[in-house]
Parts: structure tokens; C-alpha cells; sequence
């Protein structure tokens, strides 16, 4: 009698994608190391590597490149980190067929031997995506600083906990569910948060830069972290909303305190009162205006018709080359 195994297989069927502005000499190392690990991989089955052309100023150098298993993604202009990952992702749902599809960096800092953990845990956590949590950092005592900051204020704001980035392996049967969350255009991992899809992370360390310097300076990161922000903006409007609303309250209750003090003591001095007043009665309808726009903002938000990477990534996908 054959006993047929139910167990799922290990080894997978892997797409890799990754955005690429000018940096082609790390999208080409990158695409070497990872060809390296998966010839050894107990989990890698068949591998397709695609750099995201992010309308490079630079012509794409593909001499360095010494395998067949490599494809460009090619954006008809520049659009940014998240934008690229959105119109992949949408590409590969779309007009591929794998197991896992995995999100990394080019530039080296994602490092290729941490595919295998996330496909590790994914493997004991099937129908989740992972990320990647990073365990320590290399960048200066600054950036550390005004990246901690980011996370204090996007969890005041939005109530939730955001402690990785890009770096995930998500299986394809959730694909096709998360590019139709429109709000992976402006941040991946702030919408798979959002999207309530499961997801669970891995501790990895960071890697060491191929070549040249990070691009994510102060600029950069407040851009990405209002990004991130943004995917809540529904949330963080209500909360501030309420925020002004309760101090809206406590000045309209200050008014009788303040006209009570100049009534019944004698410990306001001449003309406190009247400046006391008038200073909370312009906080009154400065609030009030701030709350109007505020509501108008939210309905407008919820009104809107939500841009889909699934169905109009075509539009913005110049072409896709298969290196050979």
C-alpha cells in the first residue's frame, strides 16, 4: 500500500523583485549572490530575478550579468521605491506563476543569505507574508534618532506598530489580494498592515552596501515616513480630529473659570481677563476651521475612487526585457 504525503514541498519556485535606480553594478552583484545561495538552497526550486527599472537616468549595464535567469522590469519614468514595488508586484500577479515572490533592496543592505529565512518561516507560517524585522542598524546615531521618532509618531497617529520595511516573501496565493490594496502605491508594508492581511516577522541583520553611499537621508526619510502615514490618513485625521475637539472643550470651559477669577478674586490684574478670552476664543474658531477641514479631508478620502496596481499597472510598464 502507498502512502501518499500530504507534506508540503520545501522547495519553491522563487521570483525576486527589486527596484532599481541607476545603481545596475548592485543589481548586478545582487543577482549573482542570490544565483550562488539558490544552486545550494534547500528551499529554492526554480528562481527568476527581476530588477524594477525605476526610470533610470543611467543605461542599464547588463555585461556583469552571468545568468539567464534575470528579467527588467522597465517604468515608463521615475516613480519612486514604493510605486515600483506596487507595479511589480501587480506585473507578476499578473503575467507570472510562482510560490513566493520576495521584496528586497539591490544595493546589498537586504542581504541575499536572509532569503532563506524568510522562506524558513514562511514555510512554518504558510498564508502569511514576512518580513523581515531588522535586529541592529549601521546608519549614524542621527538617523537612528529621527527613525525612532518616525515610529513613535506613525503609532500616536495611526494606533499601530510599524518595525520593518520592504525586505518580505509573500506567498502567491495572497498576491493577487494585496495588489488589488490601493494603498500599496504610497507604502507596501504601511498597507499590508491596513489591508489586515496575515503577516508575521523574522529577525535579520542589516547588510553591508555593494557600493557608494545610502540615498536615504533626513529629506528622504520624512518622505518615506508620510508615506507611511498617509495609508492611515482616514485614522490620523479622526484622531486629531478628537485631539482638537477635547481642546476645543477645555477652552470653552477655561472662558467662565477666567471670568470667574476677575469676578470673585482679586488676582487678575487689569486687562487679563479680556486678552485671556480673546486668546481662547481665536484658539476657538482657529479649532473649529481646523476641525472642518479635517472632516472634509476624511469624507473626501473615503469618497475617492482608489487607484488599483492590478488592474492599471499596463499603463505604466514600458517593457519587460529577459536578459540573456
Amino acid at each position: 500500500m502507498n502512502i501518499v504525503s500530504h507534506e508540503p514541498s520545501k522547495k519553491k519556485d522563487i521570483i525576486i523583485l527589486a527596484p532599481v535606480y541607476n545603481d545596475w553594478d548592485s543589481f548586478c552583484l545582487l543577482a549573482e549572490q542570490i544565483n550562488n545561495i539558490a544552486e545550494k538552497s534547500d528551499f529554492i526550486e526554480r528562481l527568476m530575478i527581476f530588477g524594477i527599472n525605476d526610470g533610470s537616468s543611467i543605461e542599464p549595464n547588463y555585461a556583469k550579468l552571468k545568468n539567464k535567469n534575470t528579467g527588467i522590469i522597465h517604468l515608463t519614468h521615475n516613480f519612486g521605491h514604493q510605486k515600483a514595488i506596487a507595479l511589480g508586484l501587480a506585473y507578476v500577479a499578473k503575467e507570472k506563476k510562482c510560490d513566493v515572490v520576495v521584496i528586497m533592496d539591490a544595493d546589498g543592505e537586504d542581504d541575499p543569505e536572509d532569503i532563506e529565512k524568510l522562506l524558513r518561516k514562511s514555510l512554518a507560517e504558510p498564508g502569511k507574508i514576512i518580513f523581515a524585522k531588522r535586529s541592529k542598524r549601521h546608519e549614524s546615531f542621527l538617523f537612528k534618532f529621527f527613525y525612532k521618532i518616525y515610529r513613535f509618531v506613525f503609532r500616536v497617529l495611526t494606533g499601530e506598530t510599524i518595525s520593518f520595511g520592504n525586505f518580505s516573501s509573500i506567498p502567491f496565493n495572497i498576491l493577487n489580494k494585496l495588489v488589488t490594496v490601493s494603498e500599496i502605491w504610497n507604502h507596501y508594508s504601511g498597507a499590508v498592515i491596513k489591508s489586515k492581511i496575515p503577516y508575521a516577522a523574522v529577525s535579520v541583520g542589516r547588510g553591508k552596501r555593494f557600493a557608494d553611499n545610502s540615498r536615504m537621508n533626513f529629506n528622504s526619510l520624512v518622505l518615506h515616513g508620510l508615506s507611511a502615514i498617509s495609508v492611515r490618513i482616514d485614522i490620523v485625521c479622526v484622531r486629531i480630529l478628537l485631539a482638537i475637539i477635547m481642546l476645543m472643550a477645555l477652552a470653552a470651559a477655561s472662558i467662565p473659570i477666567a471670568i470667574g477669577i476677575r469676578i470673585f478674586s482679586n488676582l487678575a490684574t487689569p486687562g487679563w481677563t479680556t486678552y485671556v478670552i480673546i486668546g481662547l476664543v481665536v484658539f476657538l474658531m482657529q479649532g473649529f476651521l481646523i476641525a472642518l477641514i479635517l472632516l472634509l479631508i476624511v469624507l473626501i478620502y473615503r469618497t475617492k475612487k482608489p487607484f488599483i496596481p492590478a488592474k492599471e499597472y499596463q499603463d505604466f510598464i514600458l517593457k519587460v526585457e529577459k536578459i540573456n
